[in-house]
This record gives C-alpha cells, sequence and structure tokens, in this order.
C-alpha cells in the first residue's frame, strides 16, 4: 500500500535559520510532494525560486525519496455561499 501522510503548513528551517512554510506537503512511500497556493501570477519567477529553495530543503529530510513541487495559482473570483 503506498501511504500517504498530509501536513498542512509543514514549517522547515534552513541552514541561515530562518523559518519557511510550505502550504502542504504529501509524504507517500516512493515520493514527497510540495504543494504552494498562490493568488496570482505576477511573482511567477520568485514563485519558482521559492519551490526550487523547498524542493531542496526537502530532499535534505527525505533523501531517498522523489521530490516533486506544485504550484496551484488560485483564481481571483471569491464566492461567498450563505446557505
Amino acid at each position: 500500500a503506498n501511504n500517504e501522510r498530509v501536513f498542512n503548513e509543514f514549517e522547515i528551517v534552513n541552514r541561515f535559520g530562518d523559518t519557511r512554510r510550505i502550504d502542504r506537503l504529501i509524504v507517500s512511500d516512493s515520493d514527497v510532494r510540495i504543494v504552494d497556493y498562490k493568488l496570482g501570477r505576477d511573482r511567477h519567477d520568485e514563485d519558482r525560486k521559492q519551490m526550487d529553495e523547498y524542493k531542496s530543503l526537502v530532499s535534505e529530510i527525505y533523501p531517498d525519496k522523489s521530490v516533486k513541487a506544485f504550484l496551484v495559482y488560485l483564481g481571483e473570483q471569491v464566492e461567498e455561499i450563505n446557505s
């Protein structure tokens, strides 16, 4: 079975002592997936650099697993549901 553990707001510290917070980290038997949610693409280059840092940090924690990173850009339309 490919067990998955899901961590929300996963905190990790880089070698400079700076805390980073990964929106969602999904750890399975074979791989680790990093998911970060963004409100818009206006900082796409910076977002990619941030994900590269996350991948590097997570690879140090899970050296035996493949690490994949995903950026999820949320739509700007927000709808309030009144039930």
